[in-house]
């Protein structure tokens, strides 16, 4: 049985008889056969309930199987055991009923007629990646079947991952900024910078978006093919520090121990700094009322124009004063390559800047804000889940 549960999402109920352990071993194989036919045919998203009645024994111990089945079986495995846990093994099932510590009386689901000994015979399976998806598996002990064999209940929660379409253009590879810190690699740089602006013809445009879109596209294309990608950094495993290591957490536990040992009265201590708060927060409230001090503070005039135009100097601080190693915007151009910039660029730059500034406009790509959403733990669907944004913006 197919059921839908969401768009492109659906989950395959499986029920099966197999035979028991006096069968000819002729009649095990054909069942099994058909059975591995049936799930080879299950697409992989899909979810699966493998539901019925086995009539085979895996038992307690899962040394040898410790992904198809947990640690709270019951009894000793036999043949058709070990075929049931093939099976499981190949196709990645896990059988749900030992996930679960309870009593064996409410994982035992068939008598033995002449034991009177109670076995764990009817399972039910599904995929490993969905176990957690399975949130109880035990017998219902009161249900009346009319048959040997308990009822097996379990109850599902399928989570269903939703499919997310990535929108946007891709970003822009890192610059190797590192390389500007050598004298050499940075006079090389704005040598080559130079002569890249010397064979762009700018082309004339009132257009400050055209502008910036040409200039960036030479900047970033130099940049990235002189100073290419940052090497990717490994880190190192612990095992050589080993022995530092053992000595840091030896200290660490003697201080955790000493301050254990001291006797500090924390409520004393809290209560005091609340009475001090809330008494300072009293007389600043008293202080700020009797003398009326927001009524006498100078409301400041808005400026509804543009001041002067900046100059280049004001320029080279602005730039100067830009923080290295930090993650460009959406142009990929870090601050490093504008500080090692060169006479030429300089002298666009500001130019581009000036022209902007004439036409009143600045390029969209520059106001547009690259929005990173931080979430807290639980459903992102969920707007209370939210803790804060983050907004990036390019740097020139």
């Amino acid at each position: 049985m197919r059921l839908p549960l969401s768009k492109d999402n659906f989950a395959i109920i499986i029920s099966v008889y197999a035979p028991t352990i006096t069968n000819p071993d002729e009649n095990k194989e054909a069942f099994y056969n058909q059975l591995a036919s049936v799930l080879s045919g299950i697409p992989r998203t899909d979810k699966l309930l493998l539901i019925g009645v086995f009539n085979a024994r895996i038992g307690r111990v899962n040394d040898k199987w410790p992904f198809v089945m947990g640690k709270h079986g019951t009894g000793k495995y036999n043949s058709n055991g070990e075929l049931l846990l093939t099976l499981c093994s190949e196709f990645e099932l896990i059988a749900t009923n030992t996930m679960f510590k309870q009593k064996d009386e409410f994982k035992t689901t068939w008598m033995h007629p002449r034991s009177g000994h109670w076995h764990m015979v009817d399972f039910i399976i599904t995929k490993c990646w969905d176990k957690m998806d399975i949130h109880s598996t035990r017998v219902v002990c009161w249900a009346n079947c009319w048959t040997d064999h308990q009822m097996l209940r379990s109850k599902v929660a399928f989570g269903i991952q939703q499919k997310h379409n990535r929108q946007g253009t891709s970003k822009p590879t890192k610059i190797n900024t590192a390389k500007l810190s050598i004298i050499s690699h940075s006079e090389s740089f704005e040598q080559e910078m130079d002569s890249a602006l010397a064979k762009w013809e700018e082309k004339e445009s009132s257009k400050p978006d055209e502008e910036w879109a040409a200039l960036q596209q030479v900047v970033y294309n130099t940049a990235n093919t002189y100073l290419g990608k940052p090497e990717r950094k490994y880190q190192d495993w612990f095992y050589p520090n080993d022995q530092e290591l053992q000595t840091l957490m030896s200290r660490r536990e003697q201080a955790h121990q000493s301050v254990a040992n001291q006797e500090i009265h924390h409520s004393s201590i809290q209560r005091f700094l609340q009475t001090a708060t809330r008494t300072h927060l009293c007389t600043e409230i008293r202080l700020v009322g009797r003398s009326r001090a927001l009524d006498n503070i100078l409301q400041r005039i808005a400026k509804t124009s543009l001041g002067e135009i900046p100059m280049m100097d004001e320029m080279a601080r602005a730039i100067a004063g830009l923080k290295d190693g930090k993650a460009p915007g959406g142009d990929g151009i870090p601050a490093e390559v504008w500080k090692h910039r060169g006479d030429n660029l300089f002298s666009r730059l500001h130019q581009q800047i000036t022209n902007a500034w004439e036409v009143g406009s600045v390029p969209q790509e520059r106001k547009d804000a690259s929005i990173v959403t931080i979430y807290k733990k639980g459903d992102r669907t969920d707007c209370g889940t939210i803790e804060k944004s983050l907004f990036f913006l390019q740097q020139a």
